[in-house]
């Protein structure tokens, strides 16, 4: 993980300025994102009303509306989203207009559920490598379809990176098909037959008992 921070620092190095403040407000939502995560995963794990994805969802998913609307009104204002909602009316019709809205939503619900099923059998700290991998895949989109300029700084940085991202997997899965596999000897054990000395001990008594 310390490799992989550097790595990032090096793809973003090269910056002309510096602010505090611009800092904090990047970092905070950061470490709000995995505190949030964090929580979810002790409901997930250690709650049974959200034991699996879907149930979580559906307890999260009326707070989390409330949240948004009760910013986005006073933000955006009433006036502004009626008047969005008939632009967008007005252009692709009334069939269209629902079709768009519902889209992104589904994909939005597809994401939330796949990432609780993540957290679920894995932990915060390989959503938020899957966070960073974004940021690496980000980057490689700029530099290779809209033509943003590397130095060999980022371009080295790029490349720790995602060397990083795959040891980390790579121990990752070892751990866990090595778990697996001493759960699975586990299992085999105790369900495998009596001893042989249990054995002749019952073949002994039921000489006992025929004699």
């Amino acid at each position: 993980i310390a490799t992989m921070t550097a790595g990032v620092v090096l793809m973003v190095f090269g910056e002309v300025e510096f602010k505090l403040g611009g800092f904090f407000l990047d970092i905070s939502p950061a470490f709000f994102s995995g505190f949030r995560w964090a929580l979810t995963q002790i409901l997930l794990l250690r709650n049974p009303a959200t034991s699996n994805p879907f149930s979580s969802i559906f307890f999260l998913t009326p707070v989390m509306f409330v949240t948004l609307i009760s910013l986005a009104i006073p933000v955006e204002g009433v006036s502004a989203l009626w008047e969005g909602l008939k632009t967008l009316t007005n252009e692709w019709g009334v069939v269209m207009t629902p079709l768009f809205l519902l889209f992104p939503g589904c994909i939005a619900f597809c994401m939330t559920a796949s990432e609780f099923a993540l957290l679920q059998r894995t932990s915060v700290v390989t959503l938020s490598i899957a966070g960073i991998f974004k940021e690496v895949v980000t980057i490689s989109a700029a530099a290779l379809v809209f033509g943003d300029k590397l130095t060999l700084i980022n371009f080295f940085g790029l490349i720790t990176t995602i060397s990083a991202i795959v040891a980390y997997n790579y121990i990752k899965i070892t751990k866990m098909r090595e778990k697996a596999q001493q759960v699975a000897h586990g299992r085999h054990g105790d369900s495998s037959p009596s001893s042989p000395t249990s054995n002749s001990g019952l073949d002994s008594e039921g000489d006992d008992d025929s004699a």
